[in-house]
């Protein structure tokens, strides 16, 4: 699923990014926040017992490949950078069509299923 695919890529990017300006200047954490969402995905086979989909593994290989650019500018473009990549990553996964072709209501409250009474 492209849509699927596109939702991992831009919220595994933007918390790459993210993970970069908190860090302190000097630490390899972008290899330490990619060696640790590989763990993620690996584990994700062994704990939860799924299987590894193709979307999440192609998708976390195309956040590296889409972060590189990024880390060579200054920490404010990057932290602007790390919140689009999120939003977006955000705003894909809620548009996303049902395989029915029928749109899922857009939801910008959090947690309005757990609030509504029935």
């Amino acid at each position: 699923s492209f849509v699927q695919w596109a939702s991992y890529v831009f919220y595994i990017a933007g918390l790459a990014l993210l993970a970069t300006t908190l860090a302190a200047p000097g630490e390899r954490v972008f290899i330490r926040f990619f060696s640790f969402v590989a763990c993620v995905l690996l584990s994700k086979i062994v704990i939860v017992m799924r299987q590894l989909s193709l979307e999440a593994a192609t998708g976390a290989l195309a956040a590296v490949v889409l972060c590189l650019p990024f880390l060579v500018l200054r920490m404010r473009a990057v932290a602007v950078i790390s919140a689009a990549f999120i939003v977006g990553g955000f705003v894909i996964a809620e548009l996303a069509s049902d395989p029915a072709g029928i749109t899922r209501a857009f939801n910008w409250i959090p947690f309005v299923g757990q609030l509504e009474t029935r």
